[in-house]
Parts: structure tokens; sequence; C-alpha cells
């Protein structure tokens, strides 16, 4: 059985191609049963982090092909997956993961304004947060790409002649006119620095960010965040929350307090939940550093009033 992985940015695979080499009678409800095994063997077996957000199968004329659209999984707990495809149906010849190229559309570009904002940090501490005006979306790879075609500007992956911030088909399964929608990512802070300079915008604070991802001032127990975040269908809608922030894996924040290094912060929408303080979301690195899932976005210089 061949186990094919299609790329993807954020490591989280949305939907599996199912092959089988002869039509298999009931498929649908066969693959149920094994995907419905495979989540508690991860579980039981606590391989990983990943829990369900969301499951359905579409079945086509062909009981030899299926698709069955599943989220958050990782590459500690697919191979589990693989290995109970083989054991229980042999006639599957193949699995494909990821999706085909696909629509990405152009960020909402709003300036969002924060008045009175508490900003609350996994220590304990909270603070008010003086009057700021972020953009609800990250810079993207189109906006990034006019700043160094307009200045020449050589990004620190391309000075180390590993990879650029210039999406590709290897990279994302997007279609080629919707690639410059996708955020900037595999940029460092110092690459980030000379962005807002250049635009005369400027990196949000930690506080900043965590007081604009916060989409609930409640604590909720672990099945209520699940349930707030995800809904019925155990699927995140961000048209349900029209002031979350665009996601981003990873984000730097300004990092002004910490020469040579710099903040990096995950998840840009959160709820707090009993024991959300206990989760690592920040990391310090160095200004040189750059990754595939870490990007940036902005604020405006001018507070708002």
């Amino acid at each position: 059985m061949k186990f094919i992985k299609r790329a993807n940015i954020d490591g989280e695979v949305d939907q599996f191609e199912i092959q089988a080499s002869r039509p298999i009678r009931g498929i649908e409800s066969t693959l149920t049963i094994l995907f419905d095994e495979w989540m508690r063997v991860r579980n039981v077996q606590k391989l990983c982090d990943c829990f369900p957000k969301h499951y359905s199968i579409e079945s086509s004329s062909d009981d030899r092909f299926v698709t069955i659209f599943a989220g958050w999984f990782c590459d500690r707990c697919l191979p589990v997956l693989g290995n109970l495809i083989a054991e229980r149906l042999p006639h599957i010849t193949s699995v494909t993961v990821g999706s085909d190229l696909g629509e990405f559309p152009l960020p909402e570009q709003r300036l969002m304004s924060f008045i009175g904002a508490i900003a609350h940090f996994e220590n304990g501490n909270s603070m008010g947060v003086p009057p700021f005006a972020i953009y609800r979306a990250p810079v993207t790879t189109a906006e990034f790409d006019v700043f160094t075609q307009t200045t020449g500007y050589v990004t620190t992956s391309e000075k180390n002649n590993d990879g650029s911030f210039r999406l590709d088909a290897t990279l994302e399964p997007l279609r080629p006119a919707d690639r410059g929608n996708v955020p900037v990512h595999n940029v460092s802070y110092v690459d980030v620095e000379a962005y807002c300079q250049w635009a005369g915008v400027r990196l949000p604070t930690e506080a900043e960010l965590l007081a604009a991802a916060l989409v609930d001032q409640r604590i909720l127990s672990r099945s209520e965040h699940e349930t707030f975040m995800f809904g019925d269908e155990g699927r995140f809608d961000i048209t349900r929350f029209p002031n979350a922030l665009e996601h981003l894996h990873s984000e730097f924040v300004a990092s002004d307090d910490t020469p040579g290094k710099a903040i990096v912060r995950s998840g840009s929408y959160y709820v707090r939940k009993r024991d959300w303080n206990t989760t690592q979301n920040r990391a310090i690195v160095h200004r040189t550093w750059y990754d595939l899932m870490t990007g940036f976005r902005v604020c405006a210089t001018k507070s708002p009033t």
C-alpha cells in the first residue's frame, strides 16, 4: 500500500483519499470503524496531542474510491493509521493525505482598534494595554514580495541559500494565482524589522497580541473549550468569530527587551481553558531564526483615541 503525503504548510491534514484495487462492500462503514479505532489507539497510547476536529466521509459512485475529511493528525499518529489500513484492508492500494490545489482567498485587510484591553499572561499576571490598532490579517507573501522587489532586500534564508518566502507547489497545494494571499513565512525577525521600517508599521507587543487574540473572557473546561471553539461539527469556522485574528501557526512580536533574541508566540486566537497557563505558547529564538510556520502581523504606528 502506498501512503502519499501532499505538502501542507501548517501540518494540519484535512483530506484522505482512499483508493482500493477492487470494490469493497460497505467501504464507508468499514472505514468509519477503522478511523474510530485509530482515534482510540492514539488516545490510549498517548501518541500525540491530536484530537478529532472534524470527521466525515464522502463516497463516490465507484466503491473503490472514497474521500475522508478529517483534521488534526501528525507524523506520530499517521503511521498507526497506515498500519491499521494495511492490516485490516489489504485491498487498499493507496492513501493520499492532503488536498489538491485549492483556493486561498485574499485576507481581510481590516485594522482592528482596541481600547481598554487586558492581556493575560501564562504566569498569572494580567495588565491593561494602552490603546492600539492591529491588522486582523497577517502580512502576506505578496505584500512582502513588494517590499523585496522595491528595495532589493534579501532575506536571511535567501542569504543562507535555504529557500525563500516565495511559495510554490512543493510547499503549499494552492492555485498559483492565490499563493500571494498566503501569510508570509520563512522570514526572520531581522527581515520583519526591515519590512516594518519600510512599510511604516510596527510589530505588536506581546501584551497587544495576547489581548487581541483572546476571543472570550471566560475560563472554560476542556469540553466547553472544544465546543466553543469548534462547534457541534468539530470544525473551527472563523466566520463565527468576526473579530478573531486570522490564523498564523506562530508569529513574531516586538522583542525590544530581549537583545539579540526574538519572541515567537503560537496561536492567533484562543480561549483560556482551566489548564491554559501550562501550555507552551512562547519561545525565545535568535533574531536570524526562521521557519516555514512562523510569520507576522503588524500594528499601526498611531494609536486610536
